[in-house]
């Protein structure tokens, strides 16, 4: 993890809008460094105020995209490599299911910023260099993020109607061994594929996209709360369902680019970054 990077609790207002908030700041004399950033089903909004990022989806490629000063990111399906140069200044906001769609009123599912020509998107990038240049003004982490919750808190929409069986399903939603089309559609009495078609429309990814990635987070989570610990691959691919090694592995490579003792050296000299490590 980013010595320089620090999480700030979000309002309780808005914790069915955002994650808690993330910042890194470090000094002009920092020494360059890279890092993996965790793939993640969320959508991310980031802002930078320094230097610019370079950053790749593709580890075996050199780091040639630039972030400059808006970046829209998500839902995250593969590893994001970066790099954090001296004099980096970003703030980055994770939504929570819907939230990316209330405040935006874009479905993730439908973003493409590149389309010059679609007046939502044209709206939409006005709306965040606005939001750029206000929170520009602050130097300090702290006073930025909370100057960005005061201003989501004036402009975000209450969630919809058909929203709402998925946002009062987290617990279902967020466990792997669950399959939360059918707990959703039995409970609410609605068609499987209708619920399918609201998790794009909020989410921006399929329910089996998510079943997928809960699983790999599953496991994830288990060697990042036992980092000392040699890894039992065996007891991880039965008792997080893996089909076999190869199953194991192929997901692996799936989100991280690497094998899983690969992935272990990044987590393991600290380059590999996660908004959902477990919380002491």
């Amino acid at each position: 993890m980013d010595i320089y990077g620090k999480k700030y609790d979000r309002d309780e207002r808005l914790k069915d809008v955002l994650q808690p908030l993330y910042a890194i700041q470090a000094p002009e004399s920092a020494a360059t460094e890279v890092f993996h950033l965790s793939p993640n089903l969320e959508m991310l909004l980031i802002f930078s105020f320094g230097e610019p990022l370079r950053y790749t989806f593709d580890r075996s490629e050199a780091l040639q995209q630039t972030m400059d000063n808006i970046m829209v990111l998500g839902p995250l399906r593969r590893m994001l490599t970066y790099e954090r140069p001296g004099g980096t200044d970003i703030l980055v906001l994770p939504f929570v299911l819907d939230g990316f769609y209330r405040l935006l009123g874009i479905s993730p599912d439908d973003i493409d910023l590149s389309v010059a020509d679609d007046p939502r998107f044209a709206q939409t990038a006005v709306r965040l260099e606005a939001m750029h240049a206000s929170l520009a003004k602050f130097s300090d982490p702290m006073e930025r993020a909370a100057a960005a919750e005061k201003m989501i808190l004036q402009a975000v929409a209450p969630s919809e109607p058909a929203s709402v069986p998925l946002l009062e399903n987290l617990d279902a939603i967020r466990d792997p061994a669950l399959n939360p089309v059918k707990v959703i559609a039995e409970q609410w009495d609605i068609t499987e594929r209708t619920v399918q078609q609201r998790f794009r429309k909020y989410g921006g990814y399929s329910p089996k996209e998510l079943i997928r990635f809960l699983r790999f987070k599953a496991v994830v989570n288990w060697l990042l709360e036992h980092p000392s610990q040699k890894p039992d691959w065996f007891f991880l691919i039965e008792h997080f369902g893996y089909h076999d090694q190869s199953h194991l592995i192929k997901d692996f490579r799936h989100y991280t680019g690497a094998p899983p003792k690969e992935f272990l050296k990044m987590n393991g000299d600290g380059s590999f970054c996660t908004s959902w490590i477990p919380e002491d």
